[in-house]
């Protein structure tokens, strides 16, 4: 039995707590967690025109296995933001320690996903986002149409229809309508 609590608060890092009593630990009956301040990130998703685009989602994951490693106390990095009307998103959820090691993309229905940027690669990236001025740019977005039928040519109604990868954030998912076509 694994005993794991996740702190998620905006303005702190969120951190995971975790007891292993398998592994000979005792859960204690009070534990006091000091939260550490988090990093201000944020910036900008545009469209492939370069014009602000509402309603993006922006992910930042920190890719690690630390959090299997026997620690009591381990900060995450991960965070979902949204961008608003003007384009602009912001978090405030990651450790200072920790953007160096992020990884972000962006995403909206109407688009292509942006490219994954990996913080690390360039210490101007880590600048901006720290400075709320990071661009990414969406890719153009690739319209599909097409029916569903049964073998005897009648439309199916509701059928999920699915382009890209099974498990892959950048798929796209549709379901037909009443005469079996889908966008």
């Amino acid at each position: 039995t694994t005993v794991e609590f996740l702190t998620g608060v905006e303005g702190f890092a969120d951190t995971m707590l975790c007891w292993r009593p398998a592994r000979g630990e005792t859960i204690p009956s009070q534990y006091v967690l000091r939260l550490a301040r988090a990093a201000s990130l944020g910036g900008w998703v545009m469209d492939p025109d370069g014009q602000p685009v509402a309603e993006a989602t922006v992910e930042g994951s920190y890719p690690t296995d630390s959090l299997w490693e026997s620690q009591r106390e381990t900060q995450i990095a991960e965070f979902k933001a949204k961008t608003d009307a003007q384009g602009h998103w912001a978090s405030s959820r990651v450790s200072s320690e920790l953007v160096r090691s992020l990884r972000l993309h962006a995403s909206h229905p109407e688009y292509g996903p942006s490219e994954s940027v990996d913080v690390s690669s360039d210490p101007d990236i880590e600048r901006q986002l720290r400075g709320g001025t990071f661009t990414m740019r969406l890719k153009a977005a690739m319209w599909l149409r097409g029916f569903v039928v049964d073998p005897e040519d009648q439309p199916v109604a509701g059928a999920k229809v699915m382009l890209g990868k099974l498990y892959d954030r950048g798929t796209k998912h549709a379901r037909t309508s009443a005469d079996g076509s889908f966008q």
